[in-house]
């Protein structure tokens, strides 16, 4: 716990947008990225934002296509915190907060994925994409680095090409390839960043540290997709919002996500194709 001299120190450093550790209120924290480290999975991805590291992994499945939605696949979310992440997962405060990261996922992920491009024969066959996410170490902005390390995962997933045959009265049959060239990638052009700005006094600022979100008195999640439009927002903390600061969040939070998966999809195309489908880890510096 922060004793009330060192919370003045830290909300003071913020509102002369100084913070503890030299960031302005826009700046992350180094990024590293891994990807294609998880076996038996259609993709995977790690990655570690100071000291929080959230591991994802992609398992699809074939399944019948949901009654009202004959055209489309389905996309499953499900978070596990560790209970050596941090001191508070244990008991029922992991399972907590694993729900309300699976639900904030869930509402800022999915509306991002086409998911006609899951349809395998309309009314028959769709894949289901299982996205599993432990998060390892809790160190600050773990809705943000897991909805990053989720876009990741998706990007290295490859859906292994299905024929079908039969229909017509015969009874039909699927041919999975098991050729890992015979594949396609998901199409994730329109997934989103989500940024939280916390405030701090006066003031807000992006990822902060484990300190600093003692310190935060409300937060706004902001998930913003390459065009700059919100796809999804959601307050919380114990104290309200003024109606400036919410249009002036909106605002920053389009120009921060925008540039922030910029960076992260370009990285990610980048080492794809250098390196085909092996693991691949680099460092990423963001809004430096």
């Amino acid at each position: 716990m922060l004793s009330d001299e060192e919370k003045e120190f830290i909300i003071g450093g913020v509102q002369g947008d100084r913070r503890e550790d030299g960031r302005s209120w826009e700046e992350y924290r180094v990024i590293e990225v891994e990807c294609g480290l998880v076996s038996h999975t259609n993709g995977s991805a790690r990655l570690r934002l100071g000291e929080t590291d959230i591991l994802v992994g992609v398992k699809a499945e074939i399944v019948q296509p949901l009654s009202w939605k004959p055209e489309e696949g389905t996309v499953e979310f499900f978070v596990d915190c560790s209970a050596h992440a941090n001191p508070d997962f244990e008991g029922h405060g992991g399972e907590d907060l694993a729900l309300e990261l699976a639900s904030i996922a869930e509402h800022a992920i999915r509306p991002g994925l086409d998911l006609k491009q899951l349809c395998i024969r309309k009314e028959q066959q769709c894949w289901c994409l299982n996205i599993d996410a432990v998060v390892l170490q809790c160190g600050g902005s773990v809705c943000d680095v897991l909805c990053m390390a989720i876009v990741a995962a998706l990007h290295d997933t490859r859906l292994p090409d299905v024929t079908v045959s039969g229909g017509d009265g015969e009874p039909m049959e699927l041919d999975v390839s098991d050729n890992p060239y015979d594949c396609k990638s998901i199409d994730i052009s329109n997934l989103p960043a989500l940024i939280t700005l916390n405030k701090l006094g006066d003031c807000y600022v992006v990822d902060p540290s484990l300190d600093e979100e003692m310190c935060t008195n409300a937060k706004m999640m902001v998930a913003v997709n390459k065009s700059g439009t919100v796809c999804y927002s959601a307050k919380s903390g114990r104290l309200g919002l003024e109606p400036a600061m919410i249009f002036d969040m909106l605002s920053k939070a389009k120009k921060v996500g925008v540039t922030l998966l910029e960076s992260l999809v370009q990285h990610l195309d980048s080492e794809s194709s250098s390196k085909g489908m092996t693991a691949a880890s680099s460092i990423i510096g963001f809004l430096r």
